[in-house]
């Protein structure tokens, strides 16, 4: 991801969220900042760009009823085994 890039998903990213998500983004970079160098911090905010509630959501996912099935199943079978 080229830095123009990176910065452009970044400010995307916080356009998404809201005040409250905004208050505790900032407070993890500005922690991230002080303890990491140049390289690193831009390496935490790469992957904070990709992952939830950063990253844009999900185009053309739909879940059937089937799928909804098993997703259930699945989640009850392991609540079971545990």
């Amino acid at each position: 991801m080229e830095r123009d890039d990176l910065t452009e998903a970044t400010l995307a990213a916080w356009g998404r969220l809201d005040e409250a998500g905004r208050s505790k983004f900032f407070g993890e970079f500005v922690a991230a900042a002080l303890r990491l160098n140049q390289l690193d911090l831009r390496a935490w905010l790469r992957r904070r760009v990709r992952t939830y509630p950063l990253c844009p959501p999900l185009k053309g996912l739909s879940l059937s009823d089937d799928d909804i099935a098993y997703l259930r199943r699945e989640a009850e079978r392991r609540a079971a085994q545990q």
